[in-house]
This record gives C-alpha cells, sequence and structure tokens, in this order.
C-alpha cells in the first residue's frame, strides 16, 4: 500500500505548474555581527533569549504577539541553515508578519564539526544521539522556559526550518512529536536514521525545488515515501494553494501536503504565509 501510494503521489506532483516567482536569495549568508542583550526589545518587537544548556551558551531570538487577549498563545519554532543566523534568518523569512498573534522563536545554532572534527559553521544535529542530543536538549529547555514566561497553547506548537534546520525539524517529528502539533520543513530530505525512527503520525507541509541536485530529489522522494507511510495517506488528494497538492489520511493518520516548486535550494516565494496559514489549521488532538 505505501508503494502504491507514493507512485500515485509522484505522478501527481509531475503534473504540478510551479509559481511564477520565488526567493532567489538562498538563508546561507552570515550577517556582521550578532545581537546579545538579553531581553532587549528591538523595533520589532523582539528580544534575545539567553540561557546555559549543558554548560553551553545558547541564544534565541523571540518575537512576541500582538494579541492583547489573555488567550493561551500559539508558539512557532523556526531553524535557520546551515551558516546562516537567527537575526539573517528571521529577516529572511519574516514569519512574524505572517502570524502576529503567535510567539515565534528563532533559536541560534551552534558550529557542527567537519569529518575531521573542526568546528565550522553553525548549524543543527540531524540526528539522534548526534553532538550528544545538544540541540534537542536545548529545544527541551525553550519549551520550558518559555511556558513559565507566556501562556503557550500546548496544543499549538509548531516547528519550521531551512536546508540543515528543516533537517533538525525532521528529528523533532521522530524524537518529539508528542510536543508538536505540526511541521513544516523546506529545502531538504531527513536522513535515512531519522526515516527509520518515524512511527508517530503528524501533519507535515513539505516543499522542496526540482532544481535540487539529484542526489537530493532521491533523498528526497525517500522522505515522501516514509511520511506517507507513517501519516496513513491514501491516494485521495485535493489542491490545498496553487501547486500544493493535500494528500489525505486513512483513519488515525495526518495530513501531508506536497510542494515541488521549479527553484532550486530556497526557500520558496509566499511559503511564509502559507507555512503559517497550514499551522493555523493543525493542533494536537487531546490525547496528542
Amino acid at each position: 500500500m505505501p508503494g502504491r501510494v507514493f507512485i500515485v503521489i509522484f505522478d501527481s506532483i509531475r503534473l504540478l505548474l510551479c509559481a511564477n516567482t520565488w526567493r532567489h536569495t538562498c538563508c546561507l549568508a552570515l550577517l556582521g555581527g550578532q545581537l546579545l542583550a538579553v531581553q532587549s526589545a528591538d523595533a520589532g518587537g523582539s528580544f534575545d533569549l539567553k540561557m546555559e544548556i549543558d554548560g553551553t551558551r545558547r541564544v534565541a531570538k523571540v518575537f512576541e504577539n500582538d494579541d492583547p487577549s489573555d488567550l493561551p498563545l500559539p508558539l512557532v519554532f523556526a531553524f535557520h541553515g546551515y551558516d546562516d543566523n537567527r537575526t539573517n534568518f528571521s529577516r529572511y523569512v519574516d514569519l512574524h508578519r505572517s502570524w502576529p498573534g503567535a510567539i515565534i522563536v528563532y533559536p541560534q545554532g551552534l558550529q557542527m564539526p567537519d569529518r575531521k572534527g573542526t568546528l565550522r559553521a553553525k548549524g543543527w544535529q540531524t540526528s539522534q544521539g548526534m553532538l550528544d542530543d545538544r540541540d534537542l536538549h536545548y529545544v527541551d529547555a525553550l519549551l520550558e522556559d518559555l511556558s513559565h514566561r507566556y501562556s503557550i497553547d500546548v496544543q499549538r506548537v509548531y516547528a519550521t526550518g531551512m536546508s540543515n534546520g528543516a533537517r533538525f525539524v525532521f528529528l523533532l517529528m521522530s524524537e518529539r512529536p508528542e510536543r508538536f502539533a505540526a511541521f513544516a520543513p523546506v529545502a531538504i530530505a531527513a536522513t535515512s536514521q531519522v526515516l527509520g525512527n518515524l512511527n508517530v503520525p503528524r501533519p507535515v507541509l513539505y516543499m522542496i525545488g526540482r532544481n535540487e541536485p539529484q542526489w537530493r530529489l532521491e533523498a528526497a522522494s525517500l522522505t515522501v515515501e516514509a511520511i506517507t507511510r507513517v501519516n496513513r495517506s491514501t491516494g485521495e488528494k485535493e489542491d490545498w494553494a496553487e501547486n500544493f497538492i493535500l494528500f489525505k489520511p486513512a483513519e488515525g493518520g495526518a495530513d501531508f501536503i506536497f510542494n515541488l516548486h521549479r527553484a532550486g535550494h530556497v526557500w520558496p516565494f509566499n511559503a511564509s504565509k502559507l507555512i503559517m496559514r497550514f499551522f493555523q489549521q493543525h493542533e494536537l488532538s487531546g490525547n496528542g
């Protein structure tokens, strides 16, 4: 059944016509300098939240919501790509403007070791046990801290990310599915270890470009196959947005939306608004 559904999905996406415009600049360039002040608000209503996790200082840019009500607030995590940073990514994707009623958090990755063990550009762990699970521990700590600072709606916590940050989003789906209502990875595939560990259905919006390298598209096809299996996707589908296909789940499954755009390794045009729309359509059920 999963194999047949997978064929149906990719027969469908071959028919997609991609949007006429998209983001041309990839989120891979560092801005000079970093914001280091603890809770010092900038003009956009954000502050840098610093904490120490396992002896290492971590920092995230937090955009507080514009909703004056006392209702519990949705929370969105957005993870930058490899060799990027929280400030650049927040300015590029602008998620906080697409959902001003939510708290949006842009955590900062740490340096990653290369094959020789030398620390290089900033990024995120991509499999369980990697780097002593430093980034999983960081997200756990952020969830705890933010839940004390704000009235967080625990049924509306979400994660999105670009490239290496999206690989970390897949890891969260594997290792922390009970904490998140939906996921939106962009421009990367999950690792083979993560694909093997996925077992809890969760709504997923997945975007990747047809002009990615062939090896990356092949990895994306394995990722799509795994998501359709876990989410119990059926052959029944409908247009969710222009060039976005929603594959409806069987009982006990979860929505899977796929977009194959015509660009390459980018954050697609209008992705932020569509991701926020997707998140607003989903929340955890009472039994998680």
